[in-house]
């Protein structure tokens, strides 16, 4: 963030600026010659994402609703029953081939652990019908967060027990 000035000056301001810039000009700005050469394969990363993702768009897809819509201005409250609901999912109201003719053209990326989420919060909504779906969400997380750091002592990455070893994984604790 220190060098944003500096970056302005010599009318480096995107990423795709970054990336077509030759290195001795973003040296000037960085002097760290591998710092530089970092921050040069980064923007080409991030410019190449952006194009990829905008030939894509040409493509059919289903109208982009806004994805804070449902979210309350800053200040405003809501009742518990409103903000259950602007926690709601989208659904379709379309044919059966409509829908799936939709699905098969459309290409999505995303990270492993939102998907997830999503699947376990659709689980719990058969499983536990009776918990909000604030509730449902927390549940989701929290498993997520539990398998995440089990898989990050595993791997080696962070240390410490994993969640089963801390108790986590036994379910609900019995009084005697």
């Amino acid at each position: 963030m220190s060098k944003v000035k500096d970056l302005k000056e010599v009318s480096l301001t995107t990423p795709d600026s970054l990336s077509k810039a030759p290195l001795p000009k973003i040296q000037s700005v960085f002097a760290d010659e591998k710092l530089a050469k970092q921050i040069l394969s980064a923007a080409k990363r991030v410019a190449k994402k952006r194009t990829s993702s905008s030939t894509s768009a040409t493509s059919p897809s289903p109208s982009k609703r806004s994805k804070h819509a449902a979210l309350p201005k800053p200040g405003e409250e809501l009742s518990p029953a409103e903000f259950e609901a602007s926690l709601a999912l989208p659904t379709l109201d379309a044919p059966a081939p409509a829908i799936e003719a939709e699905i098969n053209t459309t290409v999505l990326h995303t990270n492993r652990a939102p998907l997830v989420v999503a699947f376990i919060v659709q689980l719990l909504k058969y499983t536990m019908p009776s918990q909000p779906l604030s509730s449902r969400l927390s549940l989701a997380q929290a498993v997520m967060s539990i398998g995440a750091k089990s898989r990050a002592v595993n791997l080696g990455i962070q240390t410490g027990k994993p969640a089963e070893e801390e108790g986590w994984g036994e379910g609900q604790p019995k009084l005697r």
